[in-house]
């Protein structure tokens, strides 16, 4: 038996032909590429760490400058919420700064409302940048007191407030104050509202008064969309502050489109009135032009031609479906941001009139029936709409509410000399039909027409189902 020697064996598998294997080197990958995620990693966040300690030392220096600037202002009521967005080494930040009142009761407020008399006012400063690593902005917290006393025990303190629809204050807009007893204006020392759209009023004397205010092309969203709205009975107590609150902004511009749903020229009553719905309340105008200025309701508004609160069947939407009709619709609403404009149609009927070839029946008169039923509503008005003068013997297409009409011509304005027929009226538009872009298909009859036998015209806003 031969014996082999440990270094011969050893040397045998030095000689032999076998290696590492595919799957050691698979894993061996897998190692490497875990440990080099992790280091491209850490790298990454080392990087972007200290590119957010860098970004976080300009916005606290950013916050501090803008903290430093608020405090070197001795007046309080010169300091305004605002934002700005410095540039720094090629970083937009955004420094937002809010400042607010607190009042004695612990109320926090843009204007100082929620009661009780002014204190000082509270800072918060926030700065952001694009491409934070960490959520939370740098931010920096102070309050800003006056350097004198604000409110006088003896004399009370009046606070007005504008805000626009996006409940945000509106500046520049001028308040008059006045004292309704004796009808005593205080002036000289009122300040037109600022950036929070905030203005106070110092030292004023104790008693009632009337808070006005006012600004070009402005409208209150309550108070029948007055341009100068007002609070009547604000009481002014001695050491005490008193609120005057309004919501007042730009207002949308509207081009009246009477009788859009018609193609032809027409011509509306001398004494047309509309209604406008979609505000807080219906606004009446007796007298419309050929635009209104409007407050910037979000929703918009419609036109509705006549007085639909004593005359229903001028309101497309009572007259109710009836055998191959459907039930009337308004108009689409229109409405615009603040200081914004836009076309309002007029929806209203159409009436071809043949003028009679005298001058002593050129003015044509239209009064308005109460016939009701198959779907309308009628009307409890007799309303005459007037028109002018037109020329003898001349074809002349009229615009007018819905409803139903007795057409006359006289020698004035309102005369009812004598009755036309259906051989000088004929109807040429009258339904309501969105044409699926805003506007509405014209020259639409549906069960509109002249009465042969009664001469009653009926202009009717349904559309055939």
């Amino acid at each position: 038996m031969i014996t082999r020697r440990p270094f011969d064996r050893l040397r045998d598998a030095l000689r032999g032909e076998s290696g590492i294997g595919l799957i050691e080197v698979i894993v061996a990958l897998m190692v490497f590429s875990v440990i080099a995620v992790g280091m491209v990693y850490s790298m990454y966040s080392i990087q972007k760490l200290t590119g957010e300690s860098m970004a976080r030392e300009a916005a606290a220096n950013l916050a501090s400058a803008e903290m430093d600037r608020i405090q070197s202002q001795p007046d309080p009521f010169k300091v305004f919420s605002q934002t700005t967005t410095p540039t720094v080494n090629g970083i937009p930040y955004t420094v937002k700064t809010k400042v607010a009142w607190v009042s004695t009761t612990g109320a926090t407020g843009t204007c100082g409302q929620g009661g009780g008399n002014l204190q000082y006012k509270r800072v918060n400063i926030e700065v952001t940048w694009p491409g934070q690593y960490l959520d939370n902005p740098v931010r920096v917290d102070s309050i800003l007191a006056p350097d004198t006393r604000i409110n006088d025990p003896a004399y009370g303190t009046i606070l007005v407030v504008v805000t626009g629809e996006d409940g945000t204050g509106r500046s520049s807009v001028t308040v008059t104050v006045t004292k309704v007893v004796d009808g005593a204006t205080i002036t000289g020392t009122i300040d037109p509202t600022d950036s929070d759209g905030c203005t106070y009023i110092l030292k004023v004397v104790p008693g009632t008064y009337k808070v006005q205010v006012s600004k070009t092309n402005y409208r209150s969203k309550v108070d029948q969309q007055s341009s100068t709205p007002f609070k009547e009975d604000l009481q002014v107590v001695a050491g005490a502050t008193a609120t005057a609150a309004f919501t007042y902004d730009d207002s949308s511009t509207f081009t009246l489109d009477y009788a859009a749903n018609g193609s032809d020229d027409v011509t509306k009553p001398n004494n047309l009135d509309l209604t406008y719905v979609g505000g807080l309340s219906d606004v009446t105008d007796t007298s419309p032009g050929n635009s209104v200025s409007l407050y910037p309701m979000p929703a918009g508004y419609q036109a509705i031609a006549g007085l639909y609160a004593t005359c229903a069947n001028t309101d497309p939407m009572n007259w109710t479906p009836s055998t191959g009709y459907l039930g009337g619709i308004r108009a689409d609403e229109v409405g615009t941001a603040p200081g914004g404009s836009a076309i309002m149609p007029v929806p209203m009927g159409v009436v071809k009139v043949k003028v009679p070839d005298s001058n002593s029946r050129r003015y044509i008169t239209a009064v308005q029936q109460g016939t009701s039923g198959s779907g309308n509503p009628g009307c409890a008005d007799t309303t005459s709409y007037t028109f002018p003068r037109f020329t003898r013997d001349s074809t002349q297409y009229i615009a007018l509410p819905y409803g139903t009409w007795k057409i006359y011509a006289g020698n004035s304005s309102g005369s009812t000399s004598e009755l036309l027929t259906d051989s000088r009226l004929e109807v040429e538009a009258a339904v309501i039909q969105p044409d699926g872009s805003g506007g509405l298909v014209q020259d639409a009859l549906g069960n509109s027409g002249v009465n042969s036998s009664t001469s009653v015209v009926t202009l009717d806003p349904r559309q055939p189902e």
